[in-house]
């Protein structure tokens, strides 16, 4: 289901269209170890993804367990859009603290 935004998505040839898809690295693993923690993540992730979509003017496609499809209007909205869930994500008071130190640590950024 496509989720209400301020943009309408590229419906027609010649629209230009970024597409950023999602995942929580290792939550399966994560989900196997601590099944709340896990629901926590899911949870927190994806408050903050879809609060930073209105602020970033993005649509949200799809969603599947933790994953996300996205759509922007132009890579640079889908760019400051992924960098802001990431700061978001590791600035949260919500987001379990043994997990902030593996977040960044890892340039999850770089892979969009």
């Amino acid at each position: 289901a496509l989720l209400m935004s301020n943009i309408t998505p590229p419906t027609k040839i010649g629209d230009e269209a970024t597409f950023v898809v999602t995942d929580i690295e290792g939550s399966t693993a994560l989900a196997e170890m601590d099944e709340v923690t896990a629901a926590t993540c899911a949870e927190v992730h994806n408050s903050i993804l879809r609060d930073q979509l209105k602020k970033h003017g993005g649509c949200e496609v799809s969603t599947a367990g933790d994953a996300f499809t996205v759509v922007f209007r132009n890579a640079c909205d889908a760019l400051e859009w992924a960098c802001s869930c990431q700061l978001a994500l590791t600035d949260s008071e919500e987001w379990p603290k043994e997990l902030v130190a593996i977040s960044k640590d890892v340039p999850t950024v770089a892979d969009v």
